[in-house]
């Protein structure tokens, strides 16, 4: 066997202990389940920036995976520029690695965090020419800035990252997208091959339920047996359409007592959001930072529905993770998204929560489903029931392994 078969190089930005990052999770559990069947794995990726930027070292092997780890850029990423720049310099630090790499991989794997790494990724298979290359897209820039009126359709900046994307995306052996909607809009878009377009979905560890667990979380948070907890969990920010969230969070908490509103994460604007929900409803907000996963674990337990929200001009570029982590936890879920979207196609499919757009629809949900204990029951067995068959680890990361073999078993036929 050659150095280069059954190898895979993996580019991110996110990876352990970054693991509050949902795509920090999500690329370190792909990395350590091609290990685990016998893949050589090494990943590129920065140094730890969640969870009080918890210090970890340049090089380290954890799951059979070796890990190297870039110097971070220093620039603000709540700012476009400095966000930028920091995509910048970690592209340059691996276009410099190149030569290294030459000669060493069967396959690169790039996820869409930043923004540049598949054009970097591309830009390597285009080098090493019998290097496969496999595109996984968690967000689509700079599509997502233009409809949030962040940068301008018609935009020179636009105009340029569209080529590149049509140009990186054009390079792939297969492009794997978050869902179905997503899938549709690189196909109409950016035209890709359908039979290069892959969805596998963002998935979950199966997680233990725990009755004591929930009561003493509960406890701890002065929460009463008849308060109904509604979770938002992860980053708030324009793409969350927070201020529609933040309409729907006082029409509800407004027209029931019962509510209680938990906020767990970070954000650009989790703080406007929070802060002036938490001075007019100060007995009905509850608010955390990211959480380590075991105080996570708990937290999600003890509550009574998970909220996912999304700006309505998003369908097809994002689907948060939130959606699986409740699913998994077999929460029932109130979703403020389009009706035609990732999130609101999972809802639907597995009958386990409520799709709505307004203020009125969404306080009109969490009252019914604080007095419906039946139905909150229902919700939630259908949400276990819709993570075992189609959004676990195991299940999902499996898709991605079976990529990889099929396309080096059609490779060496040729």
């Amino acid at each position: 066997m050659s150095r280069r078969e059954r190898h895979v190089l993996v580019l991110t930005e996110y990876y352990y202990p970054d693991e509050a990052a949902a795509s920090g999770r999500i690329m370190t559990e792909m990395a350590e389940d091609m290990a685990a069947v016998g893949w050589s794995v090494d990943v590129v990726c920065g140094y730890p920036s969640y969870l009080g930027a918890v210090r970890a070292p340049s090089q380290e092997v954890r799951g059979n995976v070796h890990i190297r780890r870039l110097s971070p850029g220093h620039f603000d990423r709540n700012k476009a520029t400095g966000r930028l720049a920091n995509w910048l310099w970690f592209g340059l630090q691996c276009v410099l690695r190149f030569p290294a790499w030459y000669g060493r991989y069967e396959w690169v794997v790039a996820v869409t965090n930043p923004a540049l790494m598949p054009h970097v990724a591309a830009a390597f298979h285009r080098l090493d020419h019998r290097t496969r290359l496999l595109l996984i897209l968690h967000d689509i820039f700079p599509d997502n800035a233009c409809v949030l009126e962040r940068l301008a359709r018609t935009g020179v900046t636009t105009r340029a990252f569209q080529r590149l994307n049509r140009w990186a995306l054009g390079s792939a052996d297969y492009v794997v997208t978050l869902g179905p909607v997503m899938r549709d809009y690189i196909d109409q878009k950016y035209r890709v091959a359908h039979d290069r377009l892959v969805v596998v979905p963002p998935w979950q560890d199966a997680p233990l339920r725990s009755t004591a667990v929930r009561e003493e979380t509960r406890a701890q948070h002065g929460w009463a047996p008849d308060d109904f907890v509604m979770l938002y969990a992860g980053n708030a920010g324009v793409v969350q359409g927070v201020a529609l969230l933040q309409e729907c969070i006082v029409a509800t908490l407004g027209s029931d007592k019962r509510v209680r509103f938990c906020f767990s994460g970070s954000g650009p604007m989790h703080n406007n959001l929070v802060g002036g929900l938490a001075n007019q409803f100060p007995a009905q907000i509850q608010t955390l930072p990211f959480l380590p996963s075991d105080q996570y674990e708990a937290l999600v337990q003890a509550v009574d529905c998970g909220v996912v929200s999304m700006d309505m001009n998003t369908a097809g570029l994002v689907f948060p993770s939130k959606t699986i982590a409740y699913l998994a936890r077999g929460l029932p879920i109130v979703a403020l998204v389009p009706c035609i979207s990732d999130v609101a196609t999972t809802i639907d499919a597995a009958e386990c929560g409520a799709v709505v757009q307004t203020p009125e629809g969404f306080a009109a949900v969490a009252r019914s489903l604080a007095s419906d204990k039946k139905t909150l029951a229902r919700y939630g067995e259908h949400a276990v029931a819709a993570f075992v068959s189609s959004y676990s680890r195991s299940v999902c990361t499996e898709k991605i392994v079976q990529l990889l073999s099929q396309r080096r078993e059609t490779s060496s036929e040729s």
